[in-house]
């Protein structure tokens, strides 16, 4: 038996629509991801997609994945598409997150610092941070 709404059903097909459009994989959909992995082989950190498979598929431009939050299984995985931060949200208890591919509870996108807003208004603004591809603090402001 499904416990799951169908508005988790809506949802978690649109997550995975927004992710292909924004952040797409390299020969795969963000639909058929069952989880996510971050790998720091070098320099920089690189996200790759895990398919039922197992397979391992790396972004089609691995420069868009900026940073993430934690490596637990309640993560953020943070990207940059144009000009928009893309925050994917990954919960596996949450109720969207568990009917979701790669347990994506949620996307959240917002325009990067620039035209409209200054650098002292990020700065007094709440933020949240996240592990930087380069092992550093990336600091983003809270929505």
């Amino acid at each position: 038996m499904n416990n799951v709404s169908p508005n988790a059903d809506f949802y978690s097909n649109s997550n995975s629509s927004i992710l292909d459009q924004a952040v797409p994989l390299k020969g795969a959909s963000h639909a058929d991801v069952v989880r996510y992995t971050i790998k720091v082989p070098t320099q920089f950190a690189e996200c790759f997609g895990v398919l039922v498979d197992g397979s391992k598929v790396p972004l089609a431009h691995k420069r868009q994945f900026v940073g993430w939050s934690s490596r637990d299984a309640k993560r953020s995985l943070l990207f940059e598409s144009g000009d928009y931060r893309i925050e994917a949200r990954i919960d596996p208890s949450d109720e969207v997150g568990r009917a979701s591919p790669g347990n994506i509870s949620g996307i959240e996108q917002q325009p990067m610092a620039g035209a409209q807003q200054t650098k002292l208004e990020v700065a007094a603004e709440r933020c949240r941070q996240y592990i930087a591809i380069d092992g550093g603090v990336l600091s983003i402001p809270a929505a």
